[in-house]
């Protein structure tokens, strides 16, 4: 990371903050599961980016995996 961004204390913040979301989206411990959250928020933030601009890519993410929650909290392929 520090080859593409500046040296400061918050640089790997947002790359930690979509890695939790991928991993929790998909459901904690199924590795297909965050492989699917991870191509799946891939698409959400690329169409968002080309729909709505790139500011508010991660604000669609971020709305769209807590409205997910909210309707299937164990995750996409997590278990019960």
């Amino acid at each position: 990371i520090a080859t593409f961004f500046y040296i400061v204390p918050t640089v790997g913040e947002t790359l930690g903050i979509v890695a939790f979301v991928t991993v929790s989206l998909g459901g904690f411990g199924s590795i297909p599961g965050a492989l699917i959250a991870g191509l799946l928020i891939g698409v959400i933030e690329s169409l968002s980016a080309y729909l709505l601009g790139p500011i508010y890519k991660d604000m669609v993410v971020y709305a769209l995996f807590l409205g997910f929650l909210w309707f299937r909290p164990q995750g996409l392929l997590g278990r019960t």
